[in-house]
């Protein structure tokens, strides 16, 4: 399973919302220069944050988008759903669709269990958890990209 770009701008999204949680609200103009996403992609992706109730979008002076919830209680798996709509790995294990190979397949119950499990790791991961790793990734990255220097002779 590979997620969409759009659920990548989500995940990048909520992080750095909990980053500035607790201050300001955080323009889009702002999250989308800091998490190099496109203006009109992000506007989609927010519009589906909202939607689900995982952000709260402010109009006017001083408005912003701000977590609805703590970053804590926001899990990697409501931002995929939110973006998503489902996780699913293959079209078979989608609810309503019917698979003549059912009774053949037996990669069906290692992909059920799979998703099983990646849905339960997914529900495990708090947006909180990923700022925090975020943060202890952003303090050990070198402060300036370092330059190659190349002799001329």
């Amino acid at each position: 399973m590979i997620l969409s770009r759009q659920s990548e701008y989500g995940i990048r999204v909520m992080i750095e919302i909990a980053r500035r949680d607790g201050g300001d609200n955080v323009t889009t103009s702002a999250i989308a220069d800091v998490c190099r996403i496109p203006i009109a992609f992000l506007h989609k992706t927010v519009s589906r944050l909202v939607n689900a109730g995982l952000i709260v979008s402010r109009r006017g002076s001083g408005g912003g988008l701000t977590l609805a919830r703590s970053p804590e209680s926001i899990s990697l798996l409501d931002i995929v759903i939110a973006i998503e709509d489902k996780l699913v790995l293959m079209d078979c294990l989608m609810e309503g669709k019917r698979c003549d190979m059912l009774s053949h397949c037996a990669v069906h119950s290692v992909l059920c269990e799979t998703a099983s499990d990646l849905s339960q790791r997914f529900r495990s991961i708090t947006v909180a958890q990923l700022l925090h790793q975020q943060t202890v990734m952003d303090h050990s990255k070198p402060k300036r990209n370092p330059v190659v220097e190349i002799a001329i002779k």
